[in-house]
């Protein structure tokens, strides 16, 4: 893994700090971000600079919510639709041509997006399954703690990776469901008394 992380981050390197032009990287479909756009922020250092405009945005944006909208929110996907019609210069500084990106903005935090779309009752509802997930994993490092580490490390990563990538959250994240799963099975290994299956 260190290897292969090793050799693509030396690749990146290579693509975008020298200026090498890797033309429109293939077939796009819909207005999923490509590839080659995300890297080509995390190597030029404005993956986080982008992010806080983001943020900063929704947060400007929840402050013109009436106290209905910030209980009930304003509808699934208004993080997304949100950004299209933004008037922001720190957005427009970010993304000059806005046309380009139109509906693929998010606020790229799984907190925001859902106080943003389902107000404070979805992000109660967020933070109560955060809260399950955290005494479950607790529990788990405590019964056998190295059997548990690698899969603490790895939901970790999941909970990271939504707070400041994925859209939709936890219920739309396929690796949380495979981490969890495994999971479940491992602990259920443990209440028998047997670590692995044989």
């Amino acid at each position: 893994i260190c290897a292969i992380a090793f050799m693509l981050n030396s690749y990146m390197q290579k693509l975008y700090l020298n200026g090498t032009d890797t033309g429109n990287g293939g077939l796009i479909i819909g207005n999923e971000t490509t590839p080659e756009e995300r890297y080509e922020t995390i190597a030029s250092g404005s993956f986080m600079e982008k992010r806080k405009i983001l943020w900063q945005v929704a947060l400007d944006e929840l402050k013109n919510y009436s106290k209905t909208e910030l209980i009930f929110g304003r509808g699934s996907s208004y993080d997304i639709l949100m950004y299209d019609n933004a008037k922001s210069e720190m957005l427009d500084s970010a993304y000059p041509d806005r046309e380009y990106v139109k509906g693929k903005l998010s606020v790229h935090n799984m907190l925001l997006a859902d106080l943003l779309n389902g107000g404070i009752i979805k992000l109660i509802l967020l933070i109560i399954l955060i809260i399950v997930l955290a005494i479950y994993y607790i529990r788990f490092l405590i019964a056998d703690f190295f059997t548990a580490l690698p899969y603490c490390i790895c939901i970790g990563i999941v909970f990271i990776n939504n707070l400041i990538s994925n859209r939709f959250g936890f219920l739309y994240d396929k690796y949380f469901y495979i981490i969890l799963f495994l999971s479940i099975i491992e602990i259920s290994f443990i209440c028998k008394n047997q670590r692995r299956l044989q």
